[in-house]
């Protein structure tokens, strides 16, 4: 036997209490919070439906598990750049969060610090420029 982990659709027979179950093979499903308990099926997202013109021919349909995985896990690796890039943007995310809060923080202590007396306005004097810059040259 072999075993490894893929991206996959599953298409098997559904019982009335929702287990998929079948005479060739079975769907195990388990929850990471109780694994040793059995979980719940999930909900189908499709259904197929099979019709014909007599009974007999749709109970001779076998009921087994079919499995369809892609042989290059293009849908693994389309989930793991995706995962990636994920990680990448939160982690920008945080970092730029971290870095407005000490902004925020740098911010309101200028803020709660006591503001600095204005600076008094240059002495005013009815002299132009010209007289006091001869004054200085004559001093």
């Amino acid at each position: 036997l072999a075993q490894r982990n893929v991206f996959a659709s599953l298409i098997a027979p559904e019982q009335p209490d929702g287990e998929a179950r079948g005479t060739a093979g079975e769907s195990l499903v388990a929850s990471q919070a109780s694994p040793d308990v059995p979980a719940a099926a999930l909900p189908a997202l499709y259904y197929l439906v099979m019709a014909g013109n007599a009974e007999a021919t749709l109970n001779q349909l076998p009921t087994r598990l079919s499995v369809f995985t892609d042989s290059e896990e293009w849908a693994y690796n389309d989930y793991r750049d995706t995962y990636r890039g994920f990680r990448h943007y939160l982690q920008q995310s945080q970092e730029l969060e971290a870095a407005n809060a000490a902004l925020r923080r740098e911010l309101d202590a200028l803020r709660a610090a006591p503001s600095p007396a204005p600076a008094a306005p240059p002495a005013a004097t009815d002299e132009s420029w010209l007289s006091r810059f001869i004054k200085r040259l004559s001093a």
